[in-house]
């Protein structure tokens, strides 16, 4: 019981390995298992643009945490915060809950791309509003 108070947020961070799974048209499917369930990641086409076809990689390093950017810009004008797009690291927005995992999206380029975190990453606490995902590419030697 939390008597009215807000729930604790999630801030992570979880690191999991990822092994390739399957190609898709926009996306790669990466999976991992965690202790109770698998973990899907689909990773956007967009973030492997300075990689050759032949050269996407096998495996992925994934470190998922609380995105620390305000959700809003401040003001009586304020408006919602563009969501982060850098080379190795995408901003995802709370999209909903879902049976056993809670829904992220980011729109580019009119393309919706989805990012489902499995419950058990959470522990109980609140899913927080964003996340970040960054990868990282697996050395193979």
């Amino acid at each position: 019981m939390n008597f009215g108070l807000p729930e604790k947020e999630w801030e992570g961070p979880i690191a999991c390995e990822f092994k390739l799974f399957e190609k898709h048209t926009k996306v790669m499917q990466y999976r991992c298992h965690l202790e109770k369930q698998g973990f899907r990641f689909y990773t956007p086409l967009f973030m492997f643009k300075h990689l050759k076809e032949d050269e996407i990689p096998e495996h992925l390093q994934v470190v998922i945490w609380k995105s620390a950017s305000p959700v809003r810009t401040c003001g009586y004008l304020s408006g919602q915060n563009p969501l982060l797009v850098e080379s190795d690291v995408v901003e995802y927005e709370f999209e909903e809950k879902k049976g056993h995992s809670i829904k992220y999206c980011i729109i580019r380029d009119g393309q919706t791309y989805s990012l489902y975190i499995p419950n058990e990453v959470f522990k109980g606490m609140a899913p927080p509003k964003r996340v970040y995902a960054q990868f990282a590419v697996e050395s193979e030697n």
